[in-house]
C-alpha cells in the first residue's frame, strides 16, 4: 500500500454549481438563461485548475465564462481577463460536444470567482453540465504534513 501523498493532502476540490461550500459539481439547464456558479474563496492560492464536463447535450450551447471580485459576495465581480486563463474556456454545442472534459488552468488576480454558463438555443438542454476547482489548501504557520 502507498502512502497518501502530500499532492493528495494539499488539494481542496469544489463544486462550481450550487451554494458556495456545497460539493455539487453539476446542474442541469433547460432553458435559454445564465446559470450562475458558486462563489468560490481563492485565499491563500495563486492558481487553480479547473475541470468542465458535460453528459449528452439534447440541443443548445453553452458558453463558459469566469469572473472575479475581492468582496465576497461578488458584488465587484469582473469578466477575468484572457492572459489569467492558461487553456481555452468551453464553448460548447450539440452538435459535437456531448460528454466533454477539459480543463483550464486560471491565475487568481483576485480573492473570489465563479463561473456563469450562458446557454443559447436551448428547448430541452442538458442534464448535466458543470465543473470542479482544485485548490491548495492553506496550512497554519505550525501545520506540518
Amino acid at each position: 500500500m502507498f502512502p497518501i501523498s502530500g499532492l493528495f493532502n494539499d488539494l481542496a476540490p469544489l463544486g462550481l454549481m450550487g451554494t458556495a461550500g456545497s460539493e455539487v459539481p453539476l446542474v442541469a439547464i433547460t432553458t435559454n438563461t445564465t446559470t450562475v456558479g458558486a462563489i468560490i474563496d481563492g485565499h491563500g492560492s495563486e492558481r487553480v485548475l479547473l475541470a468542465f464536463l458535460d453528459k449528452t447535450l439534447t440541443d443548445g450551447d453553452y458558453e463558459f465564462q469566469l469572473f472575479h471580485g475581492d468582496a465576497a459576495n461578488m458584488s465587484d465581480e469582473a469578466q477575468v481577463a484572457d492572459a489569467d486563463i492558461n487553456g481555452d474556456l468551453p464553448d460548447w454545442d450539440l452538435d459535437t460536444d456531448d460528454n466533454q472534459l477539459e480543463t483550464v488552468e486560471l491565475i487568481l488576480r483576485k480573492r473570489y470567482f465563479r463561473i456563469k454558463i450562458v446557454s443559447t438555443g436551448n428547448t430541452t438542454g442538458v442534464d448535466a453540465i458543470g465543473g470542479i476547482a482544485l485548490l491548495k489548501k492553506l496550512k497554519m504557520p505550525n501545520q506540518t504534513e
